[in-house]
């Protein structure tokens, strides 16, 4: 394939799921030899995570859908970089990207990471969707299905760059040999259902297991679960490690991941999980039964139903050959699916 020169824009400032994609996919179009320009704002963490990576990074605020002077800015770098193609990931950056494509004459392809929007990507000529549960939310706002690409995001080898190194880790965290570590990686929102996993939490009484919180928990709904955690007494079980950049090896000292999202595009810190080999337990919602298949690389349960929930964490805390069994699934699923090949 004759490389090409593409440019990749993603307006957010926060650490995320797309965030982490657009990174990722940008290293991984570098090392196969395309040019590749990234334009997010200089604040956010995209940029910094492109720091001391030979990827040129251009700063553009992209403030709301009125910003002229970050669209008139992304003209001129897509004319004067004689630009392949325009790469836009999330609703705001689709907006620029697809006013950029019209008036420069360059394509376009958008990136929908999500199962709750939908504007802004008309006028691109193709819509990757990460799953086939965005693509069936897209269409039924109206987009047309010949239109919509379903491309499953792909993640690193976490078990072969960090695995050797679980048992240190573990240690430093704390962990006995015989205590199983529970893990939910995500932002500190209502979305990804950390109050439910306290709740099932308070159902396990009397088993040896921790539940570790990895995410930025300075926010509201980082406090309210704070509180939840005080007010249920749950002190000794649940431990906030906060935003860490080397969460990708905690995962690889935990036992198991727990998801209990009440809205998941595809979820990427589940396929980090799984590739670092984890059995998953979560919520039956958007994309997440396209990765999970019950009792084979780990189990699904219905959002009302929280006893399935908690007999599903028990079974896989009290049953280590069970745990070795859908670990070896979630690997196996990783390496047949979700690979960044």
């Amino acid at each position: 394939m004759n490389a090409l020169k593409i440019i990749m824009v993603i307006h957010s400032n926060i650490f995320g799921g797309a965030e982490r994609h657009s990174v990722l996919l940008a290293k991984g179009l570098k090392e196969k030899g395309h040019e590749v320009t990234f334009v997010c704002p200089k604040n956010s963490w995209t940029w910094k995570a492109l720091e001391g990576f030979p990827i040129k990074k251009v700063n553009l605020p992209l403030n709301g859908t009125y910003d002229m002077y970050s669209l008139g800015r992304l003209i001129v770098l897509a004319k004067k970089s004689k630009a392949n193609l325009l790469h836009g990931h999330l609703t705001r950056s689709a907006f620029y990207v697809n006013w950029a494509s019209r008036l420069s004459g360059i394509p376009a392809v958008v990136s929908a990471h999500a199962t709750n929007t939908h504007k802004h990507f008309q006028g691109a000529r193709k819509i990757i969707a990460v799953s086939y549960a965005v693509k069936e939310h897209l269409v039924s706002k109206g987009y047309s299905p010949q239109k919509i690409e379903v491309v499953y995001n792909g993640v690193e080898d976490l078990q072969g760059l960090y695995g050797k190194a679980s048992r240190q880790v573990r240690r430093q965290l704390g962990l006995k040999d015989d205590e199983v570590a529970i893990v939910l990686l995500g932002r500190f929102i209502k979305d990804k259902g950390h109050d439910i996993a306290l709740e099932t939490v308070k159902g396990l009484p009397d088993l040896s297991f921790r539940l570790f919180f990895i995410g930025n928990d300075n926010t509201e709904w980082g406090r309210y679960i704070k509180n939840l955690v005080r007010k249920y007494g749950l002190e000794k079980r649940v431990v906030f490690l906060g935003h860490r950049e080397d969460a990708r090896q905690l995962l690889c000292a935990m036992d198991l991941m727990v998801q209990p999202s009440r809205r998941e595009a595809l979820g990427l810190s589940v396929l980090e999980a799984m590739s670092a080999g984890l059995p998953v337990v979560a919520s039956n919602v958007g994309g997440l039964p396209e990765v999970i298949r019950d009792g084979v690389n780990g189990f699904l349960f219905e959002l009302k139903d929280k006893m399935a929930l908690i007999e599903r964490l028990k079974d896989l805390i009290v049953n280590k050959k069970l745990r070795v069994q859908l670990s070896t699934g979630a690997r196996k699923t990783y390496l047949e699916r979700f690979t960044v090949e």
